[in-house]
């Protein structure tokens, strides 16, 4: 029996960048609910951002965020996993002399971006709908950080991550998040490590009762933890490796047609 459904957003269920989302989904959520079964939305977007994806169904579903940092329900963060400070200083000093690529940090709901890249604070505001913060220096902000992202287009990500990777061993956790993105989060976070804990929290001790849905390298360890996973048609390789099926019609739409035989079950 299903208990637990997870899905990635950008590239699963949204058009990777926007806020487009079939609306189907808030009444397929409405009747996993009745039915005795949680959605999760999992996204390396920030809790603030993807509430609004979901605002119709808001309190029914639980919410992970920046790529396994922040565990929310109904606005209360149950778990969050930051970057310890001297660790956040080096990653922040690495991508800031990363030529052609901007960055930003995330709190518990909001972005942080320095005032300098007004391109990029653009795009976060109209593209991902994000509550962006414009500082001076992203190491004096008020609070722990859970997430760095570095978004370059000039490198593909996951070549990217495994320069990083180079740089800073197991010091913290690097991974693609989309083509350009490239997001450090704390050893302890991660969209895997994330479900493990909301299963715990639920009760939920067999791996077959949860289904996950993912495209990218983030989504590999989350892929792997559930019982039933799946890959979108468009997914990296790495994530249609670390599945179990990789779904055979391309969009959003396969992973509502998968939704809807599960309510049949």
């Amino acid at each position: 029996m299903i208990k637990l459904i997870a899905s990635d957003l950008d590239g699963t269920l949204l058009k990777e960048g926007t806020m487009d989302i079939n609306p189907e989904i808030y009444d397929i959520i409405r009747k996993l609910k009745a039915k005795g079964i949680v959605f999760a939305a999992v996204s390396g977007r920030e809790y603030d951002s993807i509430e609004r994806v979901f605002a119709p169904v808001k309190d029914d579903i639980y919410f992970i965020a920046g790529n396994g940092g922040i565990i929310s329900y109904q606005r209360e963060i149950i778990e969050k996993m930051a970057i310890p400070a001297d660790i956040l200083k080096e990653v922040v000093e690495y991508v800031r002399a990363q030529e052609g690529a901007s960055f930003m940090t995330a709190g518990s709901a909001q972005a942080y971006v320095e005032r300098a890249d007004q391109a990029f604070v653009k795009k976060l505001r109209e593209g991902y709908k994000l509550h962006v913060n414009e500082v001076d220096d992203v190491l004096n902000a008020p609070e722990t950080m859970t997430k760095v992202a570095m978004y370059n287009e000039e490198v593909d990500a996951a070549v990217g991550a495994e320069e990083a990777k180079r740089r800073f061993g197991d010091k913290i956790q690097i991974m693609a998040s989309g083509d350009y993105w490239v997001d450090f989060v704390d050893v302890h976070s991660g969209k895997g490590n994330a479900l493990q804990k909301l299963c715990n929290r639920l009760g939920i001790t067999k791996r077959e009762e949860v289904v996950a849905f993912g495209d990218n390298c983030n989504d590999v360890s989350m892929l792997l933890e559930a019982g039933k996973s799946y890959a979108v048609t468009a997914a990296r390789e790495e994530a249609k490796q670390a599945a179990r099926y990789v779904l055979e019609k391309p969009g959003p739409d396969s992973v509502l047609n998968v939704l809807k035989m599960i309510l049949e079950l």
